[in-house]
């Protein structure tokens, strides 16, 4: 009998840290990774979760929501359906990626059994602060 799972991810943290280990049993592996690990405000981040079935039978996995728990970053769009099957065939891998735009500062530092997710989001330098550095104006007393 096929099982069906259906991985709960907000496409970001959520769904990659939860249910992976029994995932792993059945021969499904998943990685979650950044593209970067620090970008500015107002740049755009790629969150990108691979699925592999390295078991006999074909996977069936679903992609629920499509936001962010952190308030920092706001999803844009992905490359997949949200709320469809995918079956995963025994050898193959589907990759989901959803992109973020970074809309203030923050850090995400969480580990877990997708492995271990790092971002920070800094402050955009602007050069009229370069400019005021450099006459040693601006800074606080």
């Amino acid at each position: 009998m096929k099982k069906i799972f259906a991985i709960l991810i907000s496409l970001l943290f959520l769904g990659s840290i939860v249910g992976i280990t029994s995932l792993s049993a059945n021969g499904l592996t998943v990685e979650c990774y950044f593209d970067k690990s620090i970008v500015h405000r107002g740049e755009y981040v790629t969150y990108t979760i691979e699925l592999c079935n390295h078991g006999v039978g074909s996977q069936y996995v679903m992609f629920m929501d499509g936001g962010s728990s952190e308030s920092f970053l706001e999803f844009v769009s992905t490359n997949i359906e949200l709320n469809t099957e995918y079956v995963i065939k025994p050898g193959e891998c589907l990759e989901a990626k959803a992109v973020f735009i970074a809309t203030d500062f923050g850090e995400i530092n969480e580990c877990g059994d997708c492995g271990c997710i790092s971002l920070k989001v800094l402050p955009k330098s602007l050069p009229m602060q370069q400019f005021m550095k450099m006459l040693g104006l601006g800074k606080k007393k």
